[in-house]
C-alpha cells in the first residue's frame, strides 16, 4: 500500500478532532447570538464556499495537493482562534470565513490525493473502501471530540473547546508534510482559470452519468449540509443541554462513519440508499422529541453511503488533473443554493420553528425523489466495483 494512505487516516482523524462542533451553537447563544443571526453565520460560510471551492479545487488540480491541504488545516486552526475569542456575531462571523477557507482548501483535496496514491501502486479499485475508511476514520473523530467538548466546555468554558482545537492543527499539518506528493498527478498548467474551469463544467453538463451523480450530491449535500449547520438548534430544541448536545453530535457522526464504512460493500443497494436518505430526513423533520434522532440518525448513515458511492463513481469518470475541480464545481452548486434556502432556514427558526425549518428542505427532498426515480430507471450505471476508470480528461 502506498505510504501516503496510512498517513492520510492518521491526517482525517485529526482533522475530525474538533472539540467545538457539538457546543457551537450554545456558544453563539451564549454570546448573544440569536437564531436567525446564526442562519446568517452560516450563509456567510456559504458565500465563502461559493467564492473560493471551485478556485481552491483548481489549485490543488494544478499546483500540489499537499500544500493545498497544508493551507486547509491551518485555515481550520486560525478559524478556530478567531471564532473562539468572539464576542459577537460579526468576530464569530469572521472566524467562520477562515474556516470556511478550511472547507475549500480541503473539500475534494483529500479524495484525489487518496486516488492518485492508490493509482500509482496499481489499486485505484480499492478507492471507494480507503475514501470510505478514511472519511470514516474522520466521522469517528467528530463522534468522539463531541460528547469530550461537551465535558471540556462545562468544566473549561466554551472557548476551551475552540482552543484546544487549534492545537490539534499544529499535529496534523506536521502529518500532512510528511506525505510525498503521487507522481501521478502532474502539475501542469496549460489552460487559463476561466477556460479551465468552463471546461470541467462542460464534462460535468455532457457526461450524464457525471450528470446523474452531481445531482444526487447537489441535493443530498443540500440536506445533509443542514445536518451540519444546524444540528445544534434541532438539539436545543428536543431539550439538550451542552452534554446532551455533546452526545447528540457525536452519535451524527458515528453512525455517519458507519456509513462510510460499509458503503463499499453496500455498493448495489446505491439507490435504495437514496431513497431511505430522504425519506428518513421528511421523517425526523415531522418529529419534536428526541425519538426524532432515530430518524436524525438514519439520515446520517444512508448519507454516508450515498456520498462515497457517488463520489467513488465520480472519481472513476474524470481524470487526475480535474478530479478536485469536479468534486468543487459540485460542492458550488450545492454552496449557491444554501445562500437563500439558509435564510430561509433561518426565517422559519426564528419566527416558527426548527421543525418547520428542516421540513422546507424535507419538501425539497420529497420532490427532487420523485424526479429522481423516473431519471434513475433510466440510467445505466454500474457500481464502483464495475466502473470505467478515467474515461473523460481535460485537453
Amino acid at each position: 500500500m502506498h505510504n501516503n494512505i496510512l498517513k492520510l487516516y492518521i491526517s482525517n482523524f485529526l482533522t475530525g478532532l474538533v472539540f467545538w462542533y457539538s457546543v457551537e451553537k450554545l456558544f453563539m447563544y451564549r454570546i448573544g447570538i440569536s437564531a436567525f443571526g446564526v442562519s446568517v453565520n452560516a450563509v456567510v460560510l456559504v458565500i465563502v464556499t461559493t467564492l473560493f471551492d471551485v478556485p481552491f479545487g483548481v489549485l490543488a488540480d494544478r499546483w500540489n495537493r499537499k500544500y493545498t491541504l497544508t493551507l486547509g488545516i491551518l485555515a481550520l486552526g486560525i478559524g478556530s482562534l478567531i471564532a473562539g475569542a468572539s464576542h459577537d456575531l460579526l468576530m464569530y462571523t469572521v472566524g467562520t470565513a477562515v474556516y470556511g477557507l478550511y472547507l475549500c482548501l480541503t473539500n475534494g483535496t483529500y479524495q484525489a490525493i487518496t486516488y492518485d496514491s492508490l493509482k500509482e501502486v496499481g489499486m485505484e479499485k480499492s478507492y471507494a473502501k480507503h475514501q470510505g475508511g478514511s472519511y470514516g476514520v474522520f466521522m469517528v473523530a467528530i463522534a468522539l471530540a463531541s460528547p469530550l467538548g461537551g465535558y471540556l466546555a462545562r468544566a473549561h468554558g466554551y472557548r476551551s473547546t475552540y482552543y484546544v482545537s487549534a492545537i490539534i492543527c499544529l499535529l496534523n499539518i506536521i502529518v500532512i508534510l510528511s506525505m510525498r506528493e503521487p507522481i501521478f498527478h502532474k502539475t501542469e498548467a496549460k489552460t487559463k482559470l476561466r477556460q479551465y474551469i468552463g471546461e470541467a463544467s462542460k464534462l460535468i453538463l455532457n457526461n450524464k452519468t457525471l450528470a446523474y451523480l452531481s445531482s444526487i450530491l447537489l441535493v443530498a449535500g443540500m440536506l445533509r449540509s443542514t445536518l451540519n449547520e444546524y444540528a445544534g438548534l434541532y438539539f436545543i430544541a428536543v431539550g439538550f443541554g451542552a452534554i446532551g448536545s455533546g452526545w447528540a453530535n457525536g452519535g451524527k457522526w458515528f453512525f455517519g462513519a458507519v456509513g462510510q464504512f460499509l458503503a463499499s460493500r453496500l455498493s448495489k443497494l446505491f439507490p435504495l440508499m437514496i431513497v431511505l436518505f430522504f425519506i428518513a430526513f421528511i421523517a425526523m423533520s415531522s418529529w419534536r422529541t428526541p425519538l426524532g434522532l432515530i430518524f436524525f440518525y438514519l439520515s446520517t448513515f444512508t448519507y454516508g453511503i450515498v456520498q462515497n458511492e457517488a463520489q467513488a463513481l465520480v472519481q472513476t469518470q474524470v481524470a487526475s488533473d480535474v478530479r478536485a475541480t469536479i468534486l468543487s464545481l459540485i460542492n458550488f452548486g450545492t454552496s449557491a443554493l444554501m445562500i437563500p434556502l439558509g435564510l430561509a432556514f433561518g426565517y422559519l427558526a426564528e419566527h416558527h420553528s426548527v421543525f418547520a425549518a428542516y421540513r422546507l428542505f424535507g419538501i425539497i427532498g420529497l420532490v427532487y425523489v420523485v424526479v429522481w426515480f423516473f431519471w434513475w430507471r433510466r440510467m445505466e450505471i454500474q457500481p464502483t466495483a464495475n466502473a470505467p476508470i478515467e474515461s473523460v480528461t481535460l485537453t
